[in-house]
Protein backbone atom coordinates (compact mmCIF):
# COMPACT_ATOMS: atom_id res chain seq x y z
CA UNK A 1 0.00 0.00 0.00
CA UNK A 2 1.30 3.18 -1.06
CA UNK A 3 1.63 6.07 2.01
CA UNK A 4 2.23 9.25 2.13
CA UNK A 5 4.41 11.74 3.48
CA UNK A 6 3.49 15.82 4.07
CA UNK A 7 7.10 16.97 4.53
CA UNK A 8 8.29 14.66 1.47
CA UNK A 9 5.78 16.07 -0.99
CA UNK A 10 6.67 19.66 0.77
CA UNK A 11 10.54 18.77 0.34
CA UNK A 12 10.89 17.08 -2.77
CA UNK A 13 11.01 20.50 -4.84
CA UNK A 14 13.73 22.22 -2.69
CA UNK A 15 16.01 18.83 -2.68
CA UNK A 16 15.39 18.39 -6.68
CA UNK A 17 16.80 21.79 -7.21
CA UNK A 18 19.95 21.26 -5.02
CA UNK A 19 20.58 17.82 -7.34
CA UNK A 20 20.12 19.37 -10.35
CA UNK A 21 23.24 21.99 -9.17
CA UNK A 22 25.53 18.93 -8.29
CA UNK A 23 24.21 16.82 -11.75
CA UNK A 24 24.09 19.96 -13.81
CA UNK A 25 27.83 18.91 -15.44
CA UNK A 26 26.02 15.83 -15.83
CA UNK A 27 23.80 14.11 -18.52
CA UNK A 28 21.76 12.60 -15.75
CA UNK A 29 18.64 14.16 -17.18
CA UNK A 30 19.15 11.89 -20.12
CA UNK A 31 18.48 8.65 -21.14
CA UNK A 32 21.73 6.90 -20.28
CA UNK A 33 24.32 4.51 -22.48
CA UNK A 34 25.34 3.28 -18.77
CA UNK A 35 23.15 4.45 -15.82
CA UNK A 36 24.72 5.90 -12.35
CA UNK A 37 23.58 3.89 -9.68
CA UNK A 38 21.97 5.99 -6.59
CA UNK A 39 21.61 4.15 -2.94
CA UNK A 40 19.15 6.32 -0.45
CA UNK A 41 19.20 5.06 2.84
CA UNK A 42 15.87 5.35 4.66
CA UNK A 43 13.81 6.55 1.87
CA UNK A 44 10.65 6.86 4.12
CA UNK A 45 7.30 6.59 1.71
CA UNK A 46 8.97 6.25 -1.12
CA UNK A 47 8.15 9.56 -2.89
CA UNK A 48 11.47 10.36 -2.78
CA UNK A 49 12.57 7.93 -4.81
CA UNK A 50 9.83 7.95 -7.24
CA UNK A 51 10.10 11.82 -7.42
CA UNK A 52 13.85 11.73 -8.15
CA UNK A 53 14.30 9.29 -10.38
CA UNK A 54 11.30 10.39 -12.65
CA UNK A 55 13.49 13.36 -12.65
CA UNK A 56 16.79 11.75 -13.33
CA UNK A 57 16.27 8.71 -16.51
CA UNK A 58 20.41 8.51 -15.73
CA UNK A 59 19.94 7.72 -12.80
CA UNK A 60 18.97 3.79 -11.47
CA UNK A 61 17.65 4.33 -7.65
CA UNK A 62 17.81 1.88 -4.70
CA UNK A 63 15.39 2.99 -2.15
CA UNK A 64 16.29 1.26 1.37
CA UNK A 65 14.26 1.12 4.67
CA UNK A 66 14.36 -0.78 7.54
CA UNK A 67 10.38 -0.66 8.19
CA UNK A 68 8.44 -3.47 6.26
CA UNK A 69 5.40 -1.19 5.93
CA UNK A 70 7.61 1.19 4.40
CA UNK A 71 9.37 -1.22 1.98
CA UNK A 72 5.86 -1.97 0.77
CA UNK A 73 4.67 1.59 0.18
CA UNK A 74 7.99 2.40 -1.17
CA UNK A 75 7.33 -0.52 -3.64
CA UNK A 76 3.89 0.67 -4.45
CA UNK A 77 6.09 3.89 -5.18
CA UNK A 78 8.35 2.19 -7.81
CA UNK A 79 5.99 0.56 -10.14
CA UNK A 80 4.72 3.98 -11.16
CA UNK A 81 8.31 4.81 -12.29
CA UNK A 82 8.52 6.55 -15.48
CA UNK A 83 11.51 5.35 -16.74
CA UNK A 84 11.49 2.01 -14.62
CA UNK A 85 14.55 3.20 -12.83
CA UNK A 86 13.26 2.82 -9.65
CA UNK A 87 14.58 -0.96 -7.91
CA UNK A 88 12.53 -3.24 -5.41
CA UNK A 89 14.00 -1.69 -1.83
CA UNK A 90 16.15 -3.39 0.05
CA UNK A 91 15.49 -3.44 3.71
CA UNK A 92 18.73 -2.06 5.46
CA UNK A 93 19.56 -1.29 9.05
CA UNK A 94 21.91 1.58 8.65
CA UNK A 95 22.20 1.44 12.64
CA UNK A 96 23.65 -2.29 11.88
CA UNK A 97 26.77 -1.27 9.42
CA UNK A 98 28.70 -4.50 9.27
CA UNK A 99 25.04 -6.47 8.43
CA UNK A 100 24.11 -2.98 5.43
CA UNK A 101 27.48 -3.71 4.24
CA UNK A 102 27.19 -7.61 3.54
CA UNK A 103 24.08 -7.29 2.17
CA UNK A 104 25.46 -4.20 -0.38
CA UNK A 105 28.94 -6.30 -0.84
CA UNK A 106 28.03 -6.60 -4.65
CA UNK A 107 27.27 -3.26 -5.13
CA UNK A 108 28.42 -0.22 -6.23
CA UNK A 109 26.78 3.18 -6.28
CA UNK A 110 28.14 6.72 -7.31
CA UNK A 111 25.59 8.76 -5.12
CA UNK A 112 23.95 7.99 -1.78
CA UNK A 113 21.25 10.08 -0.53
CA UNK A 114 19.39 10.52 3.11
CA UNK A 115 17.22 12.72 4.36
CA UNK A 116 15.63 13.52 7.89
CA UNK A 117 16.92 10.42 8.99
CA UNK A 118 19.83 11.48 12.25
CA UNK A 119 17.76 12.91 14.60
CA UNK A 120 14.91 10.40 14.99
CA UNK A 121 18.14 7.32 15.22
CA UNK A 122 20.53 6.94 17.93
CA UNK A 123 23.58 8.72 18.27
CA UNK A 124 25.91 7.58 16.90
CA UNK A 125 23.96 6.91 13.57
CA UNK A 126 26.34 9.01 11.88
CA UNK A 127 29.26 7.00 12.34
CA UNK A 128 27.43 4.11 11.17
CA UNK A 129 26.03 5.80 8.07
CA UNK A 130 29.15 7.23 7.14
CA UNK A 131 30.72 3.70 7.87
CA UNK A 132 28.26 2.29 5.20
CA UNK A 133 29.19 5.09 2.54
CA UNK A 134 32.82 4.73 2.69
CA UNK A 135 32.21 0.64 1.92
CA UNK A 136 30.08 0.64 -0.98
CA UNK A 137 30.48 4.25 -2.62
CA UNK A 138 32.68 4.28 -5.40
CA UNK A 139 36.18 6.34 -5.74
CA UNK A 140 35.05 7.51 -9.39
CA UNK A 141 36.19 11.25 -9.29
CA UNK A 142 32.54 12.96 -8.97
CA UNK A 143 30.76 10.52 -6.55
CA UNK A 144 29.20 11.95 -3.96
CA UNK A 145 27.38 11.32 -0.46
CA UNK A 146 23.83 13.83 -0.13
CA UNK A 147 22.18 14.12 3.24
CA UNK A 148 18.92 16.51 4.01
CA UNK A 149 17.51 17.58 7.18
CA UNK A 150 17.57 20.15 10.36
CA UNK A 151 20.62 20.38 12.03
CA UNK A 152 22.29 22.36 14.78
CA UNK A 153 25.17 25.40 14.60
CA UNK A 154 25.57 26.25 17.96
CA UNK A 155 24.55 29.66 19.08
CA UNK A 156 23.57 30.33 15.63
CA UNK A 157 20.76 27.70 15.92
CA UNK A 158 17.63 28.33 14.26
CA UNK A 159 15.36 28.43 17.10
CA UNK A 160 13.00 26.10 15.38
CA UNK A 161 16.13 23.59 14.89
CA UNK A 162 16.24 24.14 19.01
CA UNK A 163 12.54 23.75 19.38
CA UNK A 164 12.52 20.41 17.21
CA UNK A 165 15.31 18.92 19.52
CA UNK A 166 13.64 19.18 22.22
CA UNK A 167 10.87 17.81 21.33
CA UNK A 168 12.91 14.65 20.05
CA UNK A 169 14.50 14.37 23.39
CA UNK A 170 11.51 14.40 25.77
CA UNK A 171 10.39 11.82 23.77
CA UNK A 172 13.51 9.68 23.36
CA UNK A 173 16.81 10.78 24.81
CA UNK A 174 18.53 9.30 22.61
CA UNK A 175 17.24 10.72 19.74
CA UNK A 176 17.92 14.71 18.09
CA UNK A 177 18.72 16.69 16.09
CA UNK A 178 22.60 17.03 15.71
CA UNK A 179 25.32 19.55 15.55
CA UNK A 180 26.35 20.56 11.77
CA UNK A 181 29.97 20.57 13.01
CA UNK A 182 29.72 16.96 14.15
CA UNK A 183 27.94 15.66 11.24
CA UNK A 184 31.34 17.26 9.24
CA UNK A 185 33.63 15.72 11.72
CA UNK A 186 32.50 12.22 11.05
CA UNK A 187 32.32 12.41 7.55
CA UNK A 188 35.89 13.33 7.59
CA UNK A 189 36.70 10.85 9.84
CA UNK A 190 35.31 8.40 7.90
CA UNK A 191 37.54 9.49 3.99
CA UNK A 192 34.95 12.57 3.43
CA UNK A 193 36.60 15.45 4.31
CA UNK A 194 35.14 18.03 1.50
CA UNK A 195 31.62 19.36 2.31
CA UNK A 196 29.41 21.52 1.08
CA UNK A 197 26.70 23.02 2.74
CA UNK A 198 23.44 24.83 1.31
CA UNK A 199 20.63 26.56 3.49
CA UNK A 200 17.79 25.26 2.56
CA UNK A 201 13.62 26.67 3.30
CA UNK A 202 12.45 26.26 6.97
CA UNK A 203 16.31 25.98 8.32
CA UNK A 204 17.00 22.62 6.70
CA UNK A 205 20.30 21.96 5.35
CA UNK A 206 21.49 20.46 1.87
CA UNK A 207 24.92 18.71 2.71
CA UNK A 208 27.26 17.42 -0.20
CA UNK A 209 30.83 15.38 1.02
CA UNK A 210 33.53 13.69 -1.20
CA UNK A 211 36.48 11.85 -0.63
CA UNK A 212 39.74 13.89 -1.24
Amino acid sequence: MKLSAPSALQNRGPILESLRATFRDSSLEELPLSPVRALEIASGTGEHALHFADSFPGLVWQPSEVSPQLVQSIAAHAREAIHQNVLQPLHLNILDPDATIGKLKDMEFQFIFCSNMFQVCERHAPDCFFKVCDAVLSHELGSKVFLYGPYLQGEKSAASNLQFHRLLQSRDETTGVHELDHIVEVAAQHGFPNREVTQMPTDNFFLSFSRE
